[in-house]
């Protein structure tokens, strides 16, 4: 149990480092944001790139650098807006360290595109009941679109 604590905790700070690393060359605190997306869910992955857009305008940012493991991303991110500052492809071990360094909330401007990461992490439990959709899930509960209204009618 120890081990764990420590092994997570050393995770995070290199997870930090690799944050400072990223925002520095980025300037990510000037109105750019960062989307983690470590899952290969094309249909997740696919629905929060068509919302981009949304994201920036509701949140006034200028442009979002995208880190991801998913060869599909990678290759498609910039087809669905040109505020995509750039699309960086990470390790796994890179991916989740960022993911332990998010439990420290370093920065609202860094966003784990994701129903299950970080550890804890359960809105894909939500998925389907009263006519929630996963683009509701990624628009309320990961983007934080306070506006969002869902195409659905929602029952609950």
């Amino acid at each position: 149990m120890i081990f764990k604590f420590f092994k997570a905790s050393f995770s995070a700070l290199i997870g930090r480092r690799q944050w400072f690393k990223i925002k520095k060359k980025y300037d990510i605190e000037n109105g750019k944001y960062v989307l983690l997306m470590p899952e290969n869910d094309r249909e997740l992955n696919e629905t929060a790139l068509k919302h981009v857009d949304d994201l920036l305008k509701y949140r006034k940012g200028k442009s979002v650098l995208i880190l991801s493991t998913d060869n599909w991303v990678l290759e498609n991110a910039k087809n669905f807006s040109n505020n995509i500052l750039d699309v960086v492809k990470i390790t796994e071990k890179q991916m989740d360290n960022y993911c332990y360094y998010y439990y420290y909330y370093f920065s609202e401007r860094f966003l784990i595109v994701s129903f299950t990461k970080p550890y804890g992490n359960v809105l894909f439990k939500a998925d389907g009941i009263n006519r929630v959709t996963k683009e509701d899930l990624i628009c309320l509960g990961i983007f934080l679109i306070r506006s969002w209204e869902s195409k659905e009618e929602c029952h609950g």
